[in-house]
């Protein structure tokens, strides 16, 4: 029986526990796939044609002239063929079919053969033991950039539907959706065409917005660093001179503003205030406006 963790090199089967990222070099499937067509824009032209919408692949799954090994050989004109367990996992069941496959010439592995791509019958092929409909991971797509659904609630919903239909394998784990979900939508052309009307396509600085979110514990590997890290190699702006936090202030002498803060912050407004010498002239006459208010005045009011 096949292990719904989709781990490649074991076929026992599991429970939903959580599972390695499976050892996959690269998905059976490797062919362009169209985005799903709520995303796609009047001006969008597609090389190549969408899947149907009602999946019906025929059993077994046949081998073509574009079929490839996960190690990414193409399959030879002539080789031995056989069929072996398929599994799709759909949007509310997993469904058993077969699939051909014939043993890779390059890699001589035994669980590495050529299959085929699926694409056309709207199935992402990952290993020639799963696949994925295309259905299932738009499905994803679309609740993601409407609702921002995270991976685990997103398999959570899917397992709880294959209970309800009692599907005959249970959905896979997190993590083999992740990867999956990934390696799926790097085949799709998502981009939009918007970009910066001086800078065009790729400029060479991108100031981004920064963010108080930090990375999961399971995602700190060597090398992930948030935008705003710098190193020795950083750029450096050398026509820009920021000061001293002083200078920044409408009162920029430190000792003379002392003496204003106290002023204010006094219970009562004194009768006489002297200024240092060195006093501006306009810093001057609002002190001497400020002593000479009435008590009651709408003018002065008591603030922190």
């Amino acid at each position: 029986m096949l292990d719904p963790n989709l781990v490649t090199d074991t076929l026992d089967i599991g429970s939903d526990r959580p599972s390695p990222i499976p050892v996959v070099k690269s998905p059976i499937s490797y062919l362009p796939i169209p985005p799903p067509r709520w995303c796609c824009l009047s001006t969008d032209v597609l090389d190549y044609p969408p899947p149907p919408s009602s999946v019906s692949p025929p059993s077994p799954l046949p081998l073509c002239s574009q079929s490839r090994c996960c190690c990414g050989s193409v399959k030879p004109e002539r080789v031995d063929t056989t069929t072996q367990p398929f599994v799709v996992f759909g949007v509310r069941t997993a469904i058993r079919h077969e699939i051909e496959v014939a043993a890779c010439t390059v890699c001589h592995h035994h669980l590495r053969k050529y299959g085929p791509d699926c694409g056309s019958l709207g199935i992402f092929n990952w290993n020639n033991l799963y696949g994925f409909t295309h259905e299932l991971l738009n499905e994803y797509t679309s609740l993601f950039t409407s609702a921002t659904v995270p991976f685990s609630a997103f398999v959570n919903s899917r397992h709880r539907a294959y209970a309800e239909l009692l599907s005959p394998l249970p959905f896979c784990s997190t993590e083999t959706f992740t990867h999956v979900w990934f390696t799926f939508t790097k085949l799709q052309a998502l981009d939009s065409g918007m970009q910066c009307i001086s800078c065009g396509k790729h400029p060479e600085i991108v100031i981004a917005d920064g963010v108080s979110i930090a990375y999961s514990s399971s995602k700190f590997i060597q090398g992930l660093l948030p935008p705003s890290a710098t190193s020795a190699t950083s750029p450096i702006n050398r026509t820009v001179t920021p000061g001293s936090s002083d200078s920044w202030k409408a009162i920029s002498d430190r000792k003379l503003r002392k003496e204003v803060q106290g002023l204010v912050a006094l219970p009562s407004r004194p009768t006489v205030f002297a200024l240092s010498s060195d006093c501006i002239p306009e810093l001057s006459s609002l002190v001497s406006f400020y002593l000479h208010l009435l008590v009651k005045s709408r003018l002065c009011v008591a603030v922190r």
